[in-house]
């Protein structure tokens, strides 16, 4: 395992004043924080070619809901781990990252020592969650599956089962299938009322 001496990591929140106060922290124990971010967009702007051994993100940013963003880190920086700080109550979005193999989840109401213990467990290749979440993760919602996923960011940026087809190199019938099953899931009845629920459970931000 990595000391902390020796660990670069990347934050990405909306905040300034919690990010800001979050990198004096782990620079206090150690930790060399590489990058800061406050979107998702900015993150692939600054990250670029730096070499990042965790990121932290916050669940809820400008541009891009978690889960697309935990895809897109884990294709352009494989060897890195991802560990989401949140706010939130949304035990199925919760479920869904866990499930896409993000590193770790830590309520932000934790302590210092969460968030150190946190860092520890991804270094060790160990999924780390916090208590005040596990509840939330038990009684979660059934999870997409990683097609699923991908489908479902596209149909909340607004794209048609044509589009969203062509972009896969699916056929629109799969696409169909893919979308009902989301819809299902979430218990929608139409596209604008899958982007309200989504929301509400912390999956996508409205810009």
């Amino acid at each position: 395992m990595k000391s902390s001496q020796m660990t670069k990591v990347f934050i990405a929140d909306d905040h300034d004043l919690f990010r800001s106060g979050l990198s004096m922290l782990l620079a206090g124990n150690g930790y060399q924080v590489v990058g800061e971010a406050k979107s998702t967009d900015e993150l692939k702007e600054i990250a670029g070619a730096a070499e990042v051994d965790i990121f932290i993100l916050d669940c809820q940013m400008p541009s891009e809901g978690p889960v697309a963003m935990l895809q897109w880190l884990q294709l352009k920086y494989p060897a890195s781990k991802v560990l989401f700080l949140t706010g939130l109550v949304a035990g199925g979005l919760f479920r869904q990252l866990i499930s896409l193999k993000a590193s770790g989840l830590v309520s932000k109401v934790s302590d210092i020592d969460a968030v150190l213990e946190a860092l520890a467990c991804c270094l060790r290749g160990e999924q780390y969650i916090s208590d005040e979440l596990q509840s939330l993760l038990e009684e979660a919602e059934e999870v997409l599956t990683p097609k699923e996923s991908k489908v479902f960011e596209y149909l909340l940026q607004g794209k048609s089962n044509r589009e969203i087809a062509e972009i896969l190199f699916n056929s629109e019938r799969t696409i169909n299938i893919h979308r009902a099953n989301i819809m299902k899931k979430f218990h929608a009845h139409s596209i604008v009322e899958l982007i309200e629920i989504a929301n509400k459970k912390g999956y996508y931000r409205v810009p």
